[in-house]
């Protein structure tokens, strides 16, 4: 039976209403799916709480917020009591603020959670060397260098233990081999410098050494005072004075420092900057 024109128009409008009704529907799921699917990555990708405080902890520690570093790594150990890497961050921090029972006590926890925690083990071992159980120390930087040979911060930490030990060819040994692991490393040369200065005829690998740390990391206090003592020991006095004013300028608080421009000005006669600086240094040390 054929249609109607009109009835078959007045079908036609209707089919196609309920075509465009089926493709809107289907439009509308797909959009929802979609949209599910992108919460779902976005919140993939979007740093958890825990995360934005850990990059808080961690940034200040860089900015020498200490204790607000220690805060910080608290409340991450409140919501998970078995991360070896935070118990480590804490004990480094506390490190830094002479907390050394403390510090011990968090490298303790770490290395229990992770019996192969290299770093922590190194650590460690820098804890017992502030004890000045150097022994010890080193067995933890050995175990250490077991667990990750290419770790160049343990070596240098042992090779400081040695120079502690008064072990200055073994030192320079070790700092030989952080430094080959990594040659940027300001401190191991800077510590390799302090070796090689024991020895009078070494003073000019030790100055070389000091002037390359300088050049690797411009901020690094101790090799300026490493370098003033060199120049003081050489009768280049005004030199020394020069690199323990830019040591006291970077770390005001440095009492080695003080002590040692004391000395330096006591032998250009200046009694009254000598005395100053002495009971500065003094006073830095009862601190």
């Amino acid at each position: 039976m054929r249609l109607k024109s009109k009835n078959k128009s007045v079908f036609l409008e209707i089919f196609r209403m309920r075509k465009s009704s089926f493709t809107y529907k289907k439009v509308k799921i797909f959009a929802g799916i979609l949209s599910v699917v992108i919460i779902v990555i976005i919140s993939a990708f979007k740093p958890s709480n825990f995360d934005k405080i850990l990059n808080n902890a961690n940034t200040a520690f860089e900015n020498k917020e200490y204790f607000k570093a220690i805060g910080l790594y608290n409340k991450l150990l409140e919501k998970n009591s078995s991360s070896a890497a935070i118990y480590n961050s804490r004990g480094n921090t506390k490190l830094q603020i002479n907390d050394l029972y403390g510090a011990l006590d968090d490298f303790n926890k770490a290395i229990s959670i992770k019996l192969d925690y290299a770093e922590a083990y190194s650590l460690r071992g820098f804890t017992f060397s502030k004890f000045r159980n150097y022994r010890k120390a080193i067995d933890d930087y050995t175990f250490a260098i077991k667990l990750k040979p290419n770790l160049a911060s343990a070596y240098n930490n042992r090779g400081s233990a040695y120079c502690s030990l008064g072990l200055y060819g073994k030192a320079i040994s070790e700092f030989d081999t952080a430094l080959m692991i990594k040659p940027d490393f300001a401190e191991a040369m800077c510590n390799r410098g302090l070796a090689y200065s024991k020895n009078p005829y070494e003073s000019g690998a030790a100055f070389n050494d000091y002037e390359n740390a300088i050049e690797i990391d411009s901020s690094f206090v101790e090799a300026y005072n490493n370098r003033g003592m060199l120049f003081f020991y050489k009768g280049l006095l005004k030199e020394a004075l020069n690199d323990f004013n830019k040591a006291i300028a970077l770390y005001p608080e440095n009492a080695k420092a003080y002590h040692n421009r004391g000395v330096a000005h006591y032998y250009l006669n200046n009694i009254e900057a000598s005395r100053a600086d002495r009971r500065k240094a003094k006073q830095l040390k009862n601190n």
